[in-house]
């Protein structure tokens, strides 16, 4: 990926075969954060297929570190 973002009147960003316009002082959004507690990133992942292994976290409990495997099927199915 090549990007240019200047002061410019007109910038250019191209990805692939496309390319994206950008005017003087537009945004671009490059993330999203979310939080959760453990059992609600732990249900999160089972929903999705994940089952935690490992759980690390720091001692005021503020940041997390998950390690997930692939959850086993469930009997009958």
């Amino acid at each position: 990926m090549t990007a240019a973002l200047s002061g410019h009147s007109l910038d250019q960003i191209f990805r692939s075969a496309r390319d994206f316009d950008f005017w003087t002082g537009d945004s671009i959004h490059t993330e999203s954060s979310r939080k959760y507690d453990a059992q609600s990133f732990t249900r999160l992942g089972e929903l999705g297929g994940w089952a935690a292994a490992e759980l690390w976290m720091d001692a005021d409990r503020l940041f997390a570190v998950f390690g997930l495997v692939a959850a086993e099927p469930a009997q009958g199915s």
